[in-house]
């Protein structure tokens, strides 16, 4: 699909865009939406259109709703419009973020105080074609049938039991799917449909997003949902790049009326909360955001034609279309743009084989023999079979041998064997991999029987008869690192792989040929003075050994020099035993958190000289520094994600909770000190503005 801009004062969507199929999916344009008065949104985080053709546009920042002839203010500083739906008599419904839905007829567009159809809280509104209002209340969909008497409650609850975390709500006036809601759920991340005439729990359909290329559907929570009037075709916002940036990605799914996957747009950021709204024939997509909202347009779609794959035969196997679309046996219907081409692949499985293609359709052309790809050109709704038979097998045997130990398994599975000998059936002529997989401690040392070796882990066979590979493991020789502590001072050496900790074991095996890392601290009193053997030298505190031989390594510490003394006395000491004090513990101790908006401060106590530094999730790096023991501060601001975070959190309970990690690293160079702490932070209509 292309992007268009959106240029026009009076909010009036525009009749001649360009036809782009739907299969297309060109990745969009960021452009602003330039509004009469406004150089753009403030999270325009909703979106609806009347029969005339005319937008409606939520202004979440601004507590405003950009309506034809006027702008309905919301004065309520806690709450700021997003979700929006309008009726057939031209009535808003206003579903302000997480919060109650409010009515409001035409005549209080410039101003009037509406009434109050749901107290919420609420995720997402929709109404139908009789003007009954539908409302998401996170585990059922409260339905409002008009006329609406204020206070009243809703007529029915839908999906009670099944709807686990409900984020929108879509109600579909198209005739063959007429009445049919649509609720992404973030429970389990998939759009449920529930039809209240046939059930008001259980869903007449499901989708799941599997034919999408990312799998399935990645984040739902502040999902949109929306569905075309004129053929059916349901579209979803999917929060793909949650958690990755300030500004996520999103994408723009769509299926067709059976729920078939259709296409998907990605590229453009921020995909909730969000809006769609169709009109004329187009579709118009809203990023929510606080910094540069955008509206697109896309379409309209070319027509559809169905692609219907039927597996057949005794034999077993799978039929896709890279990278998403028909994964059969999973999903073998999907719709593709009409006069676009597809190429099929099929994967016959250990065991069988593919003996032909049946392509039937408008103008298609039949695909030759047993190729492994069957391309075809929609001209029309095209079925396609794909014929799977038992192949001739031929057995490959394994056999593993030597002192050593270690498993096989196969390519294509079939083959998986830890000791003695393994057999399994492949089809005659196939080509099978065979993988070994050392246990700890342990390597292959040589395979027979083999065509190829692509690597030392790998043996390739090609079934032409029957066949036997073997397999030796053998026990990786063993060397061992011996390390001594010298000089005045004391400290530690430790190991990775971790093996070693001297004092206390200070020699250890290792596999030949392995890398170990030795790692020196030295305790408060001391400084580390260099390494010896083994390969190491110098003072930096990690020395690599190469396990080729036995090492031996000499770790040298020396006494740090007492501060002098002010004053000189005399001692005599005739006979004592002199027993060196322990080191000052290095402690941190919280003693105070204060939040104020977007910032913290931590007011911390140390018992010795040394640096703090704080990391979490959604927040900025910081540090200080402790010059003696005692009182320390530190000063902790979300970061660009974390005041996003806020913002979001204001529905659970106003707060966001973060955990820091908290690093004292010592002045002496002995051992960092480590703590976890939560800081909550209180999320406002103040600190959601910018």
């Amino acid at each position: 699909m292309m992007i268009r801009r959106l240029a026009f004062g009076t909010l009036l969507v525009a009749l001649a865009l360009l036809a782009v199929p739907a299969g297309s999916l060109a990745g969009p344009v960021n452009h602003p939406f330039l509004s009469a008065g406004n150089p753009e949104y403030e999270d325009a985080c909703g979106l609806a259109v009347n029969s005339s053709g005319a937008l409606f546009v939520s202004d979440y920042y601004r507590d405003a709703v950009d309506a034809p002839g006027g702008q309905i203010k919301n004065e309520d500083p806690s709450d700021g419009p997003c979700g929006l739906a309008v009726d057939a008599s031209g009535n808003l419904y206003v579903n302000n973020w997480r919060a109650n839905v409010v009515e409001y007829t035409a005549s209080e567009f410039s101003g009037g105080p509406g009434s109050v159809i749901d107290p919420g809280p609420a995720t997402g509104v929709a109404v139908d074609a009789s003007g009954n209002v539908y409302v998401d209340r996170g585990t059922y969909i409260a339905e409002y049938q008009a006329p609406f008497t204020p206070g009243s409650e809703p007529a029915k609850k839908i999906g009670l039991g099944t709807l686990g975390e409900g984020y929108g709500v879509a109600v579909s006036i198209y005739p063959e799917t007429l009445g049919d809601l649509y609720v992404p759920d973030a429970a389990d991340n998939t759009v449920k449909v529930y039809n209240p005439l046939s059930s008001l729990t259980a869903p007449i359909a499901v989708i799941d997003g599997k034919a999408t290329p990312q799998g399935g559907f990645t984040h739902l929570v502040d999902a949109e949902v929306a569905v075309d009037p004129k053929d059916g075709h349901v579209y979803v916002l999917d929060d793909i790049g949650y958690g990755h940036s300030d500004h996520p990605k999103g994408a723009f799914d769509e299926f067709n009326s059976a729920g078939a996957y259709r296409g998907q747009i990605t590229g453009f950021l921020d995909a909730e909360p969000s809006g769609i709204a169709f009109a004329n024939g187009d579709v118009f997509l809203t990023s929510g955001n606080s910094e540069g909202s955008q509206i697109f347009t896309y379409g309209p779609t070319a027509p559809g034609r169905t692609l219907t794959v039927t597996k057949t035969g005794t034999g077993g196997g799978t039929v896709s279309t890279p990278p998403a679309g028909i994964a059969c046996g999973n999903d073998c219907t999907a719709e593709y743009s009409e006069e676009e081409t597809v190429t099929l692949f099929a994967h016959a499985d250990g065991h069988s084989e593919l003996t032909g293609w049946t392509v039937a359709g408008p103008g298609t052309e039949p695909c030759p023999g047993a190729t492994p790809s069957c391309t075809v050109l929609l001209l029309g709704n095209v079925e396609v079979h794909a014929n799977f038979a038992p192949a001739p097998q031929q057995k490959l045997s394994v056999t593993l041998a030597g002192s050593g130990s270690g498993t096989i398994t196969s390519e294509p599975a079939g083959i998986s064997c830890s000791s003695g000998t393994c057999s399994e059936e492949f089809t005659e002529g196939r080509v099978v991999a065979l993988l070994a997989a050392p246990a700890p401690h342990n390597k292959i040392v040589g395979w027979s029987g083999c065509e190829s070796q692509p690597s030392p882990t790998e043996c390739k066979v090609t079934l032409s008869e029957a066949m036997t590979v073997k397999a030796e493991f053998a026990p990786l020789p063993q060397k061992t690192i011996s390390v001594s502590l010298t000089g005045t001072g004391t400290g530690e050496v430790t190991s990775y792989p971790w093996a070693i900790s001297c004092p206390g074991t200070c020699s250890e095996h290792f596999d030949e040929g392995a890398s170990i890392n030795l790692v020196a601290s030295a305790d408060p009193d001391s400084e580390f003075a260099g390494w010896s053997g083994g390969g190491c030298s110098g003072t930096a505190v990690i020395c690599t050994v190469k396990m080729s031989e036995a090492q031996s390594v000499g770790v040298s510490f020396e006494a740090l020099a007492p501060p002098p003394s002010k004053e000189t006395t005399t001692t005599t000491i005739t006979t004592t035993t002199i027993t060196k004090p322990p080191p000052p513990p290095a402690q941190l101790k919280l003693v105070k958190i204060a939040v104020k908006g977007t910032s913290a401060t931590l007011e911390l106590s140390v018992s010795v000289p040394g640096s703090v530094s704080a990391a979490g999730k959604d927040l900025q790096s910081a540090s200080a520094k402790a010059p003696a023991a005692g009182a320390l501060t530190l000063d902790l601001a979300l970061s660009k994600a974390g005041k996003r975070a806020l913002r979001k959190a204001k529905h659970r309970n106003r707060r966001l909770k973060l955990t820091v990690t908290l690093t004292f690293s010592p002045a002496s160079g002995a051992h960092a000190v480590l703590a976890t702490e939560t800081v909550t932070f209180r999320a406002t209509k103040k600190h959601r503005r910018r």
